[in-house]
């Protein structure tokens, strides 16, 4: 065993936290977060949000036009827009979100949380 690998079994079996890998891309319409072990708060205004992964952390300040999840064990917090759209499809998602009118909405996978919050 190598030096290196016996140091990140040190790290993993003390409770480092993982580090993220994929891509986080944000432009004036759009945010895409991809990957795993995101841990993100992000400004929505207005867009569209796609997180595509495992395990990612994201919080969502302001109001979202949308918001489309998949993937595992992601966990998400946002308002969306009224007459937006809320997609989350996969396995143990837990999301939790707001909005101050009604929502479409489409939940398909296993073990999914969505909360609606007051």
């Amino acid at each position: 065993m190598s030096i290196v690998p016996a140091f990140a079994i040190l790290a993993m079996l003390a409770g480092a936290p993982p580090q993220a890998t994929g891509p986080t891309e944000a432009n004036g319409k759009a945010i895409a977060i991809s990957g795993t072990d995101h841990v993100e708060t992000l400004p929505c205004d207005g867009r569209a949000v796609a997180i595509t992964g495992v395990d990612n952390t994201v919080t969502l300040t302001g109001t979202c036009r949308s918001l489309e999840i998949s993937g595992s064990g992601n966990t998400v917090t946002a308002t969306i827009a009224p007459g937006g759209v809320l997609s989350v499809t996969g396995t143990d998602q837990k999301v939790r979100w707001r909005s101050t009118g009604e929502v479409r909405r489409s939940v398909t996978g296993v073990d999914n949380q969505v909360v609606r919050e007051k």
